[in-house]
């Protein structure tokens, strides 16, 4: 309900931990509980949010990445996995809330209906040394070839993420292409899941010899 603390309603000094999956919270919800994680005086302790299958929206999206860009965020993990209705427009909030962010560590969105555009914002906001994420979940998605270039050209410059998870995503041969560009100049990645990626055998060849 967003009860103010006073003499007669305690506060919750301590909670590190929320996990609403597939509770119908929506985009309302998402935006109490951003405003709630982007207070005025920072929070003594790391967060980790888990809001899968929630309904949350493009709004809701929107909400989370304001909470993200507050100088005073100190949310490590965030999970918004199968929120098919946050989109490009919830994606590319986020991508931009990256830029600067020096607490988030995990951030997933598998299936949340995210295609070339959104994937473009978030490779924007992976690309340079500063990026502190270290594992990106994007797993069931719309992405294709110029989404996996705009991802390809952050790996190129990121010194932070180790995990990346593209798997079932339309990718095909100038996908895999594109991400072998990035992973020639990268140097820090230890998992790259493209599993049902439509990679094919020239997709395969780009990507053995980027890795060699």
């Amino acid at each position: 309900s967003g009860a103010a603390c006073n003499s007669t309603t305690p506060c919750v000094r301590q909670l590190d931990a929320l996990l609403l999956d597939g509770t119908p919270i929506g985009d309302h919800g998402a935006t109490v509980l951003a405003d709630a994680l982007a207070p005025d005086e920072p929070l003594e302790f790391d967060v980790s949010l888990a809001l899968g299958a929630t309904g949350l929206g493009a709004i809701g999206g929107i909400a989370l990445a304001a909470a993200l860009r507050s100088k005073t965020s100190r949310l490590l993990s965030v999970s918004l996995n199968w929120n098919e209705q946050l989109g490009d427009d919830g994606a590319a909030a986020i991508g931009n809330a990256l830029v600067g962010n020096v607490a988030l560590r995990e951030l997933g969105l598998a299936r949340c209906g995210i295609s070339d555009a959104g994937a473009a914002r978030l490779g924007l906001g992976l690309q340079g040394r500063s990026s502190v994420l270290h594992t990106l979940e994007l797993e069931g998605n719309a992405i294709g070839p110029a989404g996996a270039q705009a991802l390809g050209t952050a790996l190129e410059t990121n010194m932070g993420l180790d995990s990346l998870g593209l798997a079932l995503n339309h990718l095909g041969a100038d996908g895999a292409a594109a991400l072998a560009l990035g992973l020639r100049r990268n140097a820090n990645l230890t998992s790259l899941n493209l599993a049902g990626c439509e990679l094919g055998d020239d997709g395969a060849v780009a990507l053995a010899l980027a890795l060699r």
